[in-house]
């Protein structure tokens, strides 16, 4: 396997006629993600996470990577995003059904391989992802990638959830018990899996740069006619992550995505799509 569409020939080529969605869904998932993001081989208790949410409701309130993603320049109408981002419908014999790879939100590039992602990466965000790459410097950057491999730092947190059956009113997880479930202490010894001061810093500037452009495409761009209300709209502040001072010190996690034409390693997401999703997290 590879190429993405090596992998998917091969998938198709092994699903018999009747064979079921998610059967054909798993074999999929084993040709392409022969890891999860950590390293780890694919196994069946991994999940497969989206950047840009599957879900319509969910997924509209990311409609600035379509402003990010094709460069426009000027506000629209929401049918006009709501292409892009959640796909086109077509015939296929007598049935209406999505057409393949016509939106953001399910391409292959837009989704990880973790475990545990629904707890720790979705309904109680705890675990941020975030691409050492420059906004627009440099031979491979956030605004040229194409599928090329890269490196990251992931970062992670204690599990806090409301909880009405606890005496405290919440669950907390504690950070041991976070790494161990989405196989954040899981090492390669050949591999050097701990960044840099300067690559922390290189991540933490990507992240402020695009905490800059959302908020200015939230507060300035969005289309005018709004049918749906923003979560959390009104007054809406501007969170700017710093770095300690301390921050030449930290032992911080490096991960590393591999080239889209590789046949090893987990398929690098959009850098974009994964850096969004990681300040939706913050």
């Amino acid at each position: 396997m590879a190429t993405y569409k090596a992998a998917l020939q091969q998938t198709e080529a092994a699903t018999n006629p009747g064979q079921s969605r998610a059967s054909t869904h798993n074999k999929l998932r084993r040709s392409l993600w022969l890891t999860n993001v950590v390293g780890q081989p694919h196994s069946a208790v991994m999940q497969i996470a989206h950047l840009v949410p599957a879900s319509a409701d969910a997924a509209r309130s990311f409609w600035f990577v379509v402003d990010f993603l094709f460069g426009t320049d000027h506000l629209r109408d929401w049918d006009e995003i709501d292409r892009p981002l959640h796909g086109s419908n077509g015939l296929k014999g007598d049935n209406i059904e999505r057409v393949s790879n016509s939106s953001i939100k399910h391409l292959i590039t837009n989704k990880i391989l973790l475990a545990s992602q629904f707890d720790y990466l979705d309904t109680t965000p705890c675990v941020i992802i975030i691409p050492i790459l420059n906004r627009n410097d440099g031979a491979l950057h956030v605004r040229n990638w194409s599928g090329e491999g890269y490196k990251a730092i992931m970062l992670i947190d204690s599990y806090v959830r409301a909880d009405d059956d606890s005496e405290d009113g919440y669950e907390v997880s504690p950070l041991t018990t976070v790494a161990q479930a989405t196989g954040y202490t899981h090492y390669d010894e050949a591999a050097n899996n701990k960044a840099t001061p300067e690559e922390v810093e290189v991540a933490m500037n990507l992240v402020r740069d695009y905490t800059r452009a959302i908020y200015y495409a939230q507060n300035k761009r969005k289309p005018q006619e709004v049918t749906f209300s923003m979560e959390g709209e009104e007054g809406a502040t501007l969170f700017y992550p710093k770095l300690p001072p301390s921050h030449q010190n930290l032992n911080v996690r490096k991960i590393s995505f591999a080239n889209n034409e590789s046949d090893n390693g987990h398929p690098a997401p959009d850098p974009l799509l994964l850096l969004t999703k990681s300040i939706a997290n913050l």
